[in-house]
């Protein structure tokens, strides 16, 4: 479940964050940048990412570089973190340590 929360918006990761989870979070990260909310993601329950997951979290880092935001996590899951380690992506992904 996504809440917003004064002005900082949680965006909950599913347990498969693969294509259709992309699909469903994308317009919801849009309207968020429009809104000028802060996001953070919630990646603890995530059990699975595809290359679609990770494209999705790479494509937000550049928004955000872009638009002088943040990039920021409540929460990774072990297995998140691995994978996302495993790529190389833990600093540009701004994995909490």
């Amino acid at each position: 479940m996504n809440k917003l929360v004064h002005n900082l918006y949680t965006i909950q990761l599913t347990e498969s964050f693969d294509r259709i989870a992309v699909t469903e979070i994308y317009p919801q990260l849009l309207q968020a940048v429009l809104d000028q909310q802060r996001i953070q993601f919630d990646g603890s329950k995530v059990q699975r990412v595809t290359i679609a997951g990770v494209q999705l979290l790479i494509s937000w880092v550049n928004t955000m570089e872009q638009t002088d935001g943040q990039m920021a996590w409540s929460a990774v899951s072990p297995y998140l973190r691995r994978q996302l380690v495993s790529y190389g992506l833990e600093d540009r992904l701004m994995l909490p340590k």
